[in-house]
């Protein structure tokens, strides 16, 4: 729940200033991943003992580790549009429910603590337990996200330049979510940013295409 935490804050420079805020842009994606075991058991309680049949090629080295899920690049069948399609697979880490649900608990009972002693830092605990509280409503249901992903595709869908990538339902579950892979570049790397072919500099102005 504090990495999940660090991982929010990383994103607020204005609050904590840029070298803290970089500081903490590890904790976005390169953390320890869990286990390849992990990965096929996950898949096997969303999607069945016969799971593997659902891609052609999955690499259970994951792309990119974080607080709550990690990543995978796989490979799907479209039978529709018969062709095949490079995806990435979301999983959330094993327990992350019971682990988060006791971890705002204890900030919770923290708080009724340190209240005794200061109310303003039993506030700060009680702040950082609802904020970690409507992240795991958010973040911890995998088809609510994809739900949002979804509308957000076809509400954005005439916006020149924004790109959603599609969902892929027939794969995905509430511990996993199956999406189109796209190749692409981190908000945190400043230096690929700036050496993309997609972005120009003016004397007072950046401009991202």
């Amino acid at each position: 729940s504090f990495v999940k935490l660090g991982q929010l804050l990383s994103t607020r420079p204005d609050l904590i200033g840029e070298e803290l805020a970089k500081a903490l842009c590890g904790f976005q994606d390169n953390l320890p991943p869990f286990s390849q075991k992990k990965v096929r058991k996950a898949l096997e309680k969303e999607l069945g003992p016969n799971y593997a049949a659902a891609f052609l090629e999955f690499n259970y080295n994951p792309v990119a580790a974080a607080s709550i899920a990690q990543v995978h690049k796989a490979k799907i069948w479209l039978k529709e549009a018969k062709k095949e399609q490079d995806v990435a697979v979301k999983i959330l880490r094993p327990k992350i429910v019971r682990i988060i649900r006791r971890d705002i608990a204890t900030l919770r009972m923290l708080a009724k603590i340190v209240s005794i002693f200061s109310g303003f830092l039993a506030q700060t605990f009680r702040d950082i337990a609802d904020l970690l509280s409507d992240v795991s409503r958010s973040e911890l249901d995998l088809l609510r996200e994809a739900a949002n992903a979804s509308r957000l595709k076809e509400d954005l869908h005439d916006v020149k330049g924004f790109y959603v990538p599609q969902i892929f339902w027939a794969f995905s579950a509430r511990e996993i979510l199956v999406m189109e892979w796209l190749e692409g570049i981190p908000f945190s790397n400043e230096t690929a940013i700036k050496n993309s072919p997609f972005i120009k500099f003016s004397n007072c102005s950046l401009s991202i295409f």
